[in-house]
Parts: C-alpha cells; sequence; structure tokens
C-alpha cells in the first residue's frame, strides 16, 4: 500500500469492506459515488481493488505468505500459541480466521483476526501490544471476550478472540418474529456489556448489527470490543475520553456525528450507535435513511438529518408496501399495535440517544438502560417531560421503600375482599355482597390516599410508613377486629425484616387477641400458623409446635385450602428444623396439592407453596425433584406478571444452585447470570443482592474460574448487608480458591475460620469444609491425614447404607487421594461407588461434571494398572460428559481429551 494511502485508510477501510461484498457492476457504481465526493479516496480505492483482484486470479492464498517472519501456507500455520484452521471472513481492517490453540494448554476453537499492517505505523504497533493486556481484561457474559493479542515477529498485529457460533441479532430477531419487548431485552443485554467496558476505560465505537451474535443458546455476544481502541493510531490510551484530531476507522451507517466532524469520543459515542441499532431493531429502518447512499451522501445525512420519531416512522410506512408486510411480520405484529408500542416513552428513549450533540445525549449507557428497564416495567422514564402524570409516578420512585410498605397494606386490603366475602355468602344476598365489595374498595383507596398524604414530599424510612400505617389500620378500622387482626399478621413480616423482633411479636400477640374475640376458626388458625411460623426463625421450637397445634385444631372446625397451606408450609419449617424429612415433604408437598385442588394455580401463595416445597426436596437430596418444583415456579410467575420481581430473581438462583449441584454448571450458570441481570435492572443504583453474588461465585469456583470469583466476593463485601450464612460460604469458596492457587496460608486461615462453633455454615455445607481440610492436608504432603478425613466423612454420611447427593464428590476425592496414595484397587473402587451413587441421585436428565470427573479418574487408575483399553473407555466417557456440563476449557475436559489424544 502506498504512503498516500495509508493517509487515507480510516476513510478507505470501510469503504473497502462494502466494495469487497459487492458484485463488480455494483463496485463500478460504487466508485462513481465516491468519485464525485472524494477524488483521492476514490483513486486510492480503485488502487486497492485492482490488487485485490490481481491476487484473486494468481492463487494468492495458494502462495506462500509470510507469517511470524516464515514464508509458510496460512491454513495449519501457527500465530504465537494457535493453529490457523480456515478462514472465516475479511475485510478492511482485516482477516478473520479459525484457529485452535497449539501449545497443549487447551483445546478449543478460537477466532484469530490478523490485522493489515497498513492499519498500525511502528508506535501504533507497540500501543497495540500495551492496549491488548487492558482489553484481555473485559470479562461479560455478553463481550466476545479478547484471549489475546500481539505482534508477530514479522510485524503481524493479530488478536484472539472467543469464537462465538451464531446469527447476527437482526437475523436473529427476524427469524424468531421477536416482540418489541423481547428485542429491547436484547438491548439490554448489549447495554451491560457496553457499561462493562466503559467501567474499564473502553468505548467500542462500532457497534452495528454484524458485531452482534446471538448464540445457540439464545445469548447475545458483542464483537469486536475495543479494536477500534486498538487500531486507532491517535489513542490516547484513555478510551473513555479519545480527542479525535481527524477522521478515523468508522462504519458510516453507525457512527456518530463526532466521528464524522473529529469530535472527542466519549462513552456517548457508544450511546449514539446503541440507539441507531435499537431504531433498526425496533423498525427495521435506518434512523437517518442514509444505508445504501454515497458516502459523503451517509455522512452528510448522519450530520443533518434529524431522524422521525419511532412511532411516526411506522406510521408514515404504507400499510400495503410488501416492505412493511414483512417488517411487521418478523415482529409479529400490526402496524397499529407497532406505533403504539414506540410511542411515548420509546419515542423519547431513542430520540434522547440520538441527539446530534453528545450532551444532550443520556451520559453513559447504564442511563440509557435504566430508562429501557423503567419503559418495560411501566415506570416513568427520566427522559421524559417533567408533567402532572408523571409527577404522581415519581413520588412512587421517591419514597419507593414507603410506597412499597404501603402497597403490602393496600394489597392486604384488597385479598380481604375476598376472604370477607366469602365468610358473607352464606349471610348476605348478591346485593349485599357487591355493596360490601364497593365498600372495602374505597376503604382500600382511601387508606392508600391517607398514607400518601402523611408521608407527603418528606423522604421517609420503611419504619416510619410501617408505625404510620399501623396506627391508621387501628385508628380507621377499629370497628372491623378481623380485618385489622389480619393485617397485623401481614404487617409483623415487614418489621421483622427490618430487625424489630419485639414490636413484630407485639403485633402478633394483638392479633391473636382480635381473633379470639372475633372467635373465627379460620383466622385463628391464619394467626396461630404464622405465629408458629415466626417462631421456628427465631428458634423457639416448643412455642411454635404449641401455636401449630392450635392452629391445627381450628382448621378441623373451618376448612380453607388457603389456610390449611400456610399451616402446612408452617409445619414444613418445623419437620426441617427437627430433621423430620419425610414429614417435611409431606407438609410441603400437601400445601401445593392443597392449592392445586382448590384452582389456586396463579398467586403469590402458589409460588410460595412451590418454593417451599423445592427448597424442602434440596433439604433432603431430591435435587432433580427440587429443580422441576423450583422451575414450575419461575414459570408461573411470569406467568401471573412478575417475571421482573425479586421474586424471580430468587427463583432463578435457587435454579441455579440446584444446577450447581447436579453438576450441571453451564446450565447452572446462565441461570445466575438471568438472575443478575434482573436483579440489577430492578435495582436503581444496578446492585446485586450480596446473596446472589456469593451464590455465584461458589459456581464460578466448580467452573475453574477462581479470579471472576473473588471479584465476586469482594463486591459482595464491599457493599456490605450480607448475612453470616453467606459471608461462611464465600469464606468456603474463598478457601478453595486460594488452594487451587498455591496459597495454602490464606486457604488454611480460612479453614480455620469455617469450624464448628465459629462459623454460620450450614449442616448441609459441612463436606465442603471437608473437602477443604482434606485438600490442605494434601497439599501438605500429609496423605494419610486427607485421606482419614475424606473416609470419615463419607461414613458419617450413611454410606452405603443412605446415598445422599454430596457422596459422589466425596468419593471421586478418595478415589484420587488414594491413586495418589498407589492404592489402585481402593481408587477404582471408590471412583465406581462415587458413579454408583450419583446415578441413583443425579438421575440421567442431564450431563453431570461429578460423573465425569469419576470417570476422569477412573482412566487415570486403569491406566496405572496397564489396562490401556478400559483407561480409553473411561477417558472417552469422561470427555463426553464434561465437555457439556463444565465446558470444554474446563481443566478436567482438558485432561481427559490430552489424556485420550495420548492414547493414539
Amino acid at each position: 500500500m502506498r504512503a498516500s494511502d495509508k493517509a487515507l485508510w480510516p476513510a478507505l477501510s470501510p469503504l473497502l469492506d462494502r466494495a469487497l461484498e459487492l458484485e463488480p457492476g455494483a463496485r463500478t457504481e460504487l466508485l462513481a459515488s465516491v468519485r464525485r465526493d472524494a477524488p483521492e479516496v476514490a483513486a486510492a480505492l480503485e488502487r486497492l481493488l485492482t490488487e485485490h483482484e490481481r491476487a484473486v486470479a494468481s492463487a494468492f492464498l495458494e502462495a506462500p505468505p509470510v507469517v511470524d517472519g516464515a514464508p509458510t501456507v496460512l491454513a495449519g500455520q501457527t500465530v504465537g500459541a494457535y493453529t490457523l484452521v480456515r478462514p472465516l471472513g475479511s475485510g478492511g481492517m482485516g482477516t478473520v480466521w479459525l484457529a485452535q490453540r497449539s501449545d497443549g494448554r487447551f483445546e478449543g476453537n478460537v477466532a484469530v483476526k490478523l490485522v493489515h499492517l497498513a492499519v498500525l505505523d511502528r508506535e501504533g504497533q507497540e500501543r497495540f501490544r500495551r492496549e491488548g493486556t487492558l482489553l484481555a481484561r473485559l470479562a461479560h457474559p455478553h463481550i466476545a471476550r479478547l484471549l489475546d493479542a500481539g505482534v508477530t515477529t514479522g510485524g503481524q498485529p493479530f488478536l484472539v478472540l472467543e469464537y462465538v457460533e451464531g446469527t447476527r441479532i437482526d437475523q436473529y430477531a427476524a427469524d424468531h418474529r421477536l416482540s418489541v419487548e423481547a428485542r429491547l431485552d436484547f438491548i439490554l443485554q448489549i447495554a451491560d456489556a457496553v457499561a462493562h467496558a466503559h467501567a474499564n476505560l473502553v468505548v467500542h465505537r462500532d457497534i452495528k448489527p454484524s458485531n452482534v451474535l446471538v448464540d445457540t443458546g439464545g445469548s447475545v455476544k458483542l464483537l469486536d470490543f475495543g479494536i477500534a481502541t486498538i487500531v486507532d493510531p491517535a489513542s490516547t490510551g484513555e478510551p473513555g475520553a479519545v480527542t479525535v484530531p481527524g477522521a478515523r476507522a468508522l462504519t458510516p451507517e453507525y457512527a456518530s456525528p463526532e466521528q464524522v466532524v473529529g469530535g472527542p469520543i466519549t462513552t456517548a459515542t457508544d450511546v449514539y450507535a446503541l440507539g441507531v441499532l435499537m431504531y433498526q431493531l425496533l423498525l427495521g429502518d435506518h434512523p437517518t435513511k442514509a444505508s445504501g447512499a454515497s458516502y459523503a451522501e451517509m455522512l452528510r445525512a448522519l450530520a443533518e438529518h434529524e431522524p422521525a420519531r419511532l412511532s411516526d416512522a411506522v406510521a408514515q410506512r404504507p400499510a400495503d408496501d410488501p416492505e412493511t408486510r414483512r417488517i411487521l411480520e418478523e415482529r409479529g405484529t400490526t402496524r397499529d399495535r407497532l406505533r403504539r408500542a414506540c410511542r411515548g416513552d420509546l419515542d423519547t428513549i431513542v430520540s434522547t440517544a440520538l441527539k446530534k450533540n453528545p450532551s444532550e445525549r443520556y451520559q453513559g449507557v447504564g442511563a440509557l438502560a435504566d430508562d429501557i428497564r423503567r419503559h418495560l416495567r411501566n415506570e416513568p422514564v427520566s427522559a421524559r417531560p417533567d408533567r402532572w402524570a408523571y409527577r404522581a409516578r415519581k413520588f412512587v420512585r421517591r419514597h419507593r421503600a414507603g410506597v412499597a410498605a404501603a402497597t403490602v397494606v393496600v394489597a392486604t386490603l384488597i385479598a380481604a375482599v375476598g376472604v370477607t366475602t366469602r365468610e358473607m355468602i352464606t349471610a348476605r344476598r348478591e346485593r349485599d355482597r357487591a355493596d360490601f365489595q364497593r365498600r372495602r374498595a374505597q376503604a382500600s383507596s382511601e387508606f392508600m390516599r391517607n398514607l400518601v398524604t402523611q408521608i407527603g414530599n418528606k423522604p421517609m424510612t420503611m419504619r416510619e410508613v410501617l408505625d404510620r400505617g399501623r396506627v391508621a389500620l387501628e385508628q380507621q378500622y377499629e370497628g372491623d377486629p378481623a380485618f385489622i387482626a389480619r393485617m397485623l399478621v401481614a404487617l409483623s413480616g415487614p418489621y421483622r425484616e427490618l430487625g424489630d423482633l419485639k414490636t413484630a411479636d407485639e403485633m402478633m400477640a394483638r392479633a391473636l387477641q382480635l381473633a379470639e374475640i372475633q372467635r373465627d376458626p379460620e383466622l385463628l388458625a391464619t394467626v396461630h400458623c404464622d405465629t408458629g411460623d415466626q417462631l421456628i426463625d427465631e428458634r423457639n421450637f416448643d412455642a411454635a409446635r404449641r401455636h401449630l397445634a392450635e392452629g391445627e385444631q381450628y382448621l378441623r372446625q373451618a376448612f380453607s385450602p388457603e389456610t390449611n397451606a400456610e399451616c402446612a408450609i408452617a409445619e414444613t419449617s418445623l419437620a426441617v428444623a427437627e430433621r423430620r424429612y419425610d414429614d417435611a415433604v409431606r407438609h410441603a408437598s400437601g400445601a401445593v396439592t392443597l392449592l392445586e385442588q382448590a384452582g389456586n394455580t396463579r398467586s403469590t401463595r402458589y409460588t410460595s407453596a412451590l418454593t417451599n416445597l423445592a427448597v424442602t426436596y434440596s433439604t433432603v437430596g431430591r435435587l432433580q425433584e427440587a429443580l422441576t418444583a423450583q422451575r414450575r415456579v419461575t414459570e408461573v410467575s411470569r406467568q401471573i406478571g412478575r417475571a421482573k420481581t425479586t421474586a424471580v430473581v430468587v427463583s432463578l438462583q435457587n435454579e441455579g444452585g440446584f444446577l450447581r449441584r447436579l453438576g450441571r454448571w453451564l446450565e447452572a450458570e446462565r441461570r445466575f447470570v438471568e438472575a443478575i441481570e434482573l436483579a440489577r435492572g430492578g435495582d436503581r443504583m444496578g446492585r446485586v443482592p450480596s446473596y446472589l453474588l456469593v451464590n455465584r461465585a461458589r459456581l464460578l469456583v466448580s467452573l475453574a474460574r477462581g479470579e471472576e470469583a473473588l471479584a465476586l466476593l469482594q463486591q459482595a463485601r464491599t457493599q456490605g448487608q450480607i448475612l453470616p450464612t453467606f459471608e461462611a460460604l464465600g469464606k468456603l469458596a474463598e478457601a478453595l480458591v486460594r488452594v487451587d492457587r498455591g496459597d495454602v496460608i490464606a486457604a488454611r486461615a480460612l479453614y480455620d475460620e469455617l469450624q464448628p462453633g465459629r462459623t454460620a455454615l450450614p449442616d448441609a455445607h459441612a463436606h465442603g469444609v471437608t473437602i477443604l481440610g482434606a485438600r490442605l492436608a494434601q497439599a501438605d504432603g500429609r496423605l494419610p491425614e486427607a485421606r482419614a478425613l475424606v473416609d470419615r466423612a463419607i461414613e458419617q454420611s450413611g454410606f452405603p447404607r443412605t446415598l445422599s447427593p454430596a457422596q459422589p464428590e466425596l468419593l471421586e476425592l478418595a478415589a484420587r487421594l488414594s491413586l495418589d496414595s498407589s492404592d489402585l484397587e481402593t481408587a477404582i473402587r471408590r471412583c465406581q461407588d462415587s458413579l454408583r451413587v450419583a446415578d441413583t441421585q443425579f438421575g440421567r436428565d442431564g450431563p453431570n461434571a461429578y460423573v465425569g470427573r469419576a470417570h476422569l479418574t477412573l482412566g487415570v487408575a486403569f491406566a496405572a494398572q496397564g489396562n490401556a483399553h478400559d483407561a480409553r473407555n473411561e477417558w472417552e466417557r469422561a470427555a463426553a460428559i464434561l465437555e457439556p456440563s463444565a465446558g470444554a476449557s474446563h481443566p478436567w475436559t482438558v485432561e481427559a481429551r490430552t489424556r485420550l489424544a495420548g492414547t493414539h
């Protein structure tokens, strides 16, 4: 390439990309268009195209190009530690190859991008090395991660990226006829990825449909993240705010106005690109109608043309136009419905993202994402004008905690309508019942209005709102003691969550007093069972047992499926606390059956009963049944309009926890990611609950991603409000990572803190502490002590008389310790025991990492015996199980594949 052409490269690169995709006739038209606007650029482009045609005619790929300083054929040759397999594509910036790691560290596919030498001068090559390290730190589930970057000794820059097998986002959305809401969910996934990069001082600068793929699991992956930052020779190393004095490599259709005029590139640049992508995903149109125009026309439109509002653009489309029909078909909607979906908030959100002046846009991707989430939750968006209707809803946002408490009051009032009405069916005529419902609804509205009036514009704490609500309740409804009793039961829960057990107990005692005055059996059963449930939480089992027995007596006088189910759930808690596990399962399943028989399967009462059943199954080791019940919770919650609530966050993380214990780690990872994204979207500060961070960190330890696990644990500790149980689980996870890293001193200190009497670690996790102790002893060379620890834990678990989900992992560890002691017979027996228990405990519903590891260890034992045939069979089984359960790059999978390769 001529030196003069290099100077024009920023303008040439996108044009060359387009030209290479066109047929010869279309290329001629493109050249003519560019020649009118920019003769120098057209001449350079024509020279490059002529060289390209000459190279193709000479079969240049068959010639020996220079890679890493040596003349080689590209396919089959190495770039750094990677072997090139086949080309995936090419463009103005370089060529992309499918490649595999060739130094034996792991197997699996990657994408290697060979960047054209014309892109970088000598100084740029040095910066390329430096910034490759920065970008490699980006770790996000929706970013196709940059794994490596370097420059060969021959001066050829290369990037090594995660290989994503997927479909362009616009094509995927069309193929699956995704709704507006589903397309916005994709935008949120991209926004989360971009926000992560911005937090690490990296701006993408080239967000477009071809750089966003949807993988086979339906998850978005953003490609080429930060490539513009690496290859831009004017970068200062601070991509969060890079001053660009001249033209830069860009894709005109997706560039921001400041990129065209040479203004500062900031995080608002990516906001604009997301606005363009959102416009196209929702409408199928480009906001400036610039696609397909000449280069100059595209840039002019970008700088001058104001995009039509989304809803206006829909209205302007001819109804009988084939293109309109295609767009509507791909979204499974009609023109009127699409216009209504876009009108209002979406119009405002997209228009704000597409402002020409960066200072008028959302100043961060997080702000854009927050408004999208608010729109999806039917909440006011920040970009809307402050009109009267919005002021009312903004009041709710200003007093989110207080209104949440008030909502509990109102929801209970509304629920009381149904309960009280049923009590009066036999005593009043239909007219009286209708009158009663109307009166109660009016009371509910009045109560809410009065409570909000009392709150006023002054911010109030949750406690202050509860106190005022309790006083108002007693004053306004003193003539309805049954109603007050039910409300006191409902409001005692929030007091308990605030840690005010004294007030909560007083309210329950007052509720019981009122119920006894009424002599209402159903009300008395409700109060006694709720009181018993709360006493179980306080570990006061004797008092709890007395209240539950009282509740049972009253239930015999007045059967109610809902009240019976509540009492059954309380009985479940007591049975679990007293380790009467058969009784616990009977009570938990009984609560679900009662509600199903009553047709009550679309309520939070039903999802609570199902969650109780799932947790009970998990406690007694019936993990597959626990997973089935929990999935039903998630499904029902979404069906009844609670898809964006904390209840679904908890349900998804429970699913992830069950899948982790079942050894289905990749499935578990998807659940945790979904739960975290939902939790972050539901918090205006973007925070994630500490319990969720700790539980995902535990999964990351299983996935051998220790650094990510430690980062999440540190985040959980930093934000505080971590319960003692999760603090203990976090210490166990950290200790296991420390052992893996060889930091035995730190791991041993944590192990000491996890000993009985010094921790809040539940009994169900005791085997994890045993495994940690055994690994510490093994690291110190104390094999007999390590084996004794594990053998004792296996015996205490009841094996072989009683089987449990913890045993396969303990038995497999015992096998490995036996191998280290050259006790091959014991190693083989322990592996076979592990497989037998796993088959019983985990079933065959999915590949199980613990089973895969047992096959791997069994193969090692057979090989040590000289039984190569059986060893190979076991390693084949291990590899086939571990890859889908733990991942192709997991150390266990790599070991299985490596051992298999050595048998050829």
